[in-house]
């Protein structure tokens, strides 16, 4: 897999999976043009997760109604590598644990080198995999390593805490992206 390339080695992951009833075609272009924002559930916790920061800046601004893989990739977040059709992989360093995240910009090219002690470095695909003519599995993992044993400790202490959210919102995900390509399949 390609995102075992850029995190071949970490201190946590966590992988969610779904069938799809659709080609891989199918499923990975829902998955490219999926509204995460369609779901109000990851609205809610997404609001929830920047709280902190509306209040701090009193910037009571909106981020919109529509949030793609795109746009998560342009936030923070560096595309990795994409194989079409096959796996997407996106990355982002920084220091998760803290209400700002101190997110530090990387190049896709300096991701896997990146050493700097007091962060967090976070890999995050999805992948599609045929199962049959027209069955796909879809599969999300996030893996984090942490640059050394004082953000290790940081991290997990965080993830306790964030890690059911954040599964919360890979699997809701991957619901809008089946239906998403079950609804194109149906409709040709």
């Amino acid at each position: 897999m390609v995102i075992d390339e850029f995190m071949p080695v970490f201190d946590v992951s966590k992988r969610y999976s779904i069938k799809v009833s659709a080609p891989v075609n199918n499923v990975y272009s829902a998955l490219k043009d999926v509204n995460i924002y369609d779901s109000p559930l990851i609205r809610v916790l997404f609001f929830l997760r920047r709280l902190p920061a509306i209040f701090k800046s009193q910037n009571k601004g909106s981020t919109g109604n529509k949030l793609t893989i795109s746009d998560i990739s342009n936030s923070g977040f560096i595309l990795l590598d994409e194989k079409c059709d096959d796996e997407l992989v996106i990355g982002i360093v920084g220091k998760f644990w803290k209400l700002s995240g101190d997110i530090m910009p990387v190049s896709a090219k300096l991701f896997r080198s990146f050493n700097e002690k007091g962060f967090a470095k976070a890999a995050w695909n999805f992948s599609v995999r045929p199962m049959g003519q027209a069955v796909t599995e879809l599969s999300t993992e996030t893996r984090v390593q942490c640059t050394d044993e004082s953000s290790r400790k940081k991290f997990i202490r965080y993830w306790k805490l964030i890690g059911p959210f954040s599964g919360v919102v890979r699997r809701e995900m991957m619901k809008l992206i089946k239906r998403n390509a079950e609804k194109e399949t149906c409709s040709k």
